[in-house]
């Protein structure tokens, strides 16, 4: 339920920011600015009980370079080409939150399949009904 709490905080983030950078009036600006406050608090607690839990969310580790590279290609879209290239820092990050929500999406998945096992369903029309 904490991981649940502190996933759903992370996405109410990016949200209520984006909201708050297209508002325009002073009212709407001030609840987004308090929605966002909020969201950082609960995040925040979310991070630390789960830390203190044992089950701490930290960033994947890359390590220092040894060496400098140089781009020696101008074009950053070789894929296409089929010619593959090290991923960067922040899609490793956007990979490793990806996991978690799936993670996440497939233990509720499991937690709701489980708690309707054992009940019948009847279609009714258009509806499904316990």
């Amino acid at each position: 339920m904490l991981f649940y709490i502190t996933q759903m905080s992370r996405a109410a983030l990016l949200i209520y920011g984006d909201a708050l950078s297209t508002s325009s009036r002073q009212d709407v600006v001030d609840y987004f600015k308090m929605a966002l406050n909020n969201t950082m608090t609960t995040y925040e607690k979310g991070l630390h009980l789960l830390s203190s839990k044992g089950v701490p969310i930290s960033a994947p580790t890359i390590p220092y370079p040894q060496k400098v590279d140089f781009v020696e290609k101008e074009s950053f879209i070789s894929v296409i080409g089929g010619k593959f290239r090290p991923l960067t820092a922040i899609e490793i990050k956007h990979l490793q939150v990806n996991i978690n929500t799936n993670a996440l999406g497939k233990s509720m998945m499991l937690g709701f399949s489980q708690g309707i096992a054992g009940i019948k369903l009847c279609r009714c029309g258009t509806f499904l009904w316990l």
